[in-house]
């Protein structure tokens, strides 16, 4: 990319999905994670997670960028969309304070921003945590099943 395209020095960012969506969800092997973060260590680059199809939940986290971050390879901005929702447009883009205290307020915006989208995400979790206790109610019930 870097001879073909953009010289590593002008790339402001480099976008990544982190499982390939086609022909099944095939996560990115740590190794290559681990080396895509270094380049960007190296050159300055930004590294932006794409968590439109496979986050909110859909990977056992809530984030697959939470695997990256246990591998010493967190997302410099994480771009989410679809699920986090349940099902209505709504995208949001997250990133730390050292990347938002150089953006001007007001240079970020989107489409969607009415009030059922913005309730829509908590309906999203809380629904992901009833499932979540659902399931480990159920693991402890039948570990004391084995014990009785």
């Amino acid at each position: 990319m870097f001879e073909e395209a953009c010289p590593p020095e002008e790339a402001a960012a480099i976008v990544v999905e982190l499982a390939q969506g086609e022909d099944g969800f095939i996560p990115a092997p740590k190794t290559w994670v681990q080396a895509v973060r270094a380049l960007c260590d190296r050159y300055g680059i930004l590294l932006i997670a794409d968590e439109v199809q496979i986050g909110f939940g859909r990977s056992g986290r809530m984030f697959v960028s939470d695997y990256w971050t246990e591998w010493g390879c967190p997302p410099d901005i994480i771009g989410m969309a679809k699920s986090i929702a349940g099902g209505i447009p709504l995208g949001a883009v997250t990133a730390g304070e050292s990347i938002y205290a150089k953006v001007k307020p007001g240079t970020i915006g989107g489409t969607f921003g009415d009030v059922i989208r913005f309730l829509c995400p908590l309906a999203v979790t809380d629904a992901q945590i009833e499932a979540g206790l659902a399931i480990l109610k159920n693991a402890i019930t039948a570990s004391i099943a084995k014990l009785a």
